[in-house]
């Protein structure tokens, strides 16, 4: 696939704080999918009132790239701890990410895409575990 598609995705994301009750949320937007050199890169509408990519490597690694009211680059290397930054226009914060697994099967009709990773925020307040899915159709 070369071109553009447009798509729908379906986002849930839960967070659960080691030993604590879980918290959930859900996102529907449409986007867009598109193969491009040996990558596929989905984008869409997020809900800090801006635009994410996730691109998929062929190596089985991804990256997000969030912009809009929170700006972040998220890589998620499977069985790798990895650390990024996540800025808004008043704060700023570090973040610790150790990736557990990457998930996707995507064709020109759609697919899934499943993260798992844990998070830990300036190094405080505990790791959260966060479990991605997105159907793309």
């Amino acid at each position: 696939m070369e071109k553009t598609k447009k798509i729908d995705l379906f986002i849930n994301v839960s967070q659960n704080l080691k030993g604590r009750s879980c918290d959930k949320f859900e996102l529907f937007t449409t986007g867009k999918l598109k193969k491009k050199k040996g990558q596929y890169v989905v984008e869409y509408e997020n809900e800090y009132n801006g635009i994410s990519k996730i691109f998929l490597k062929e190596n089985g690694s991804a990256n997000i790239v969030t912009k809009g009211d929170i700006f972040y680059i998220l890589k998620l290397d499977e069985n790798k701890e990895t650390k990024f930054n996540c800025n808004t226009k008043d704060t700023f914060s570090n973040f610790s990410v150790n990736t557990k697994n990457i998930f996707y099967e995507i064709n020109e009709d759609g697919g899934k895409i499943e993260f798992l990773y844990d998070l830990l925020i300036d190094n405080t307040g505990g790791m959260l575990e966060n479990k991605v899915n997105i159907r793309l159709k």
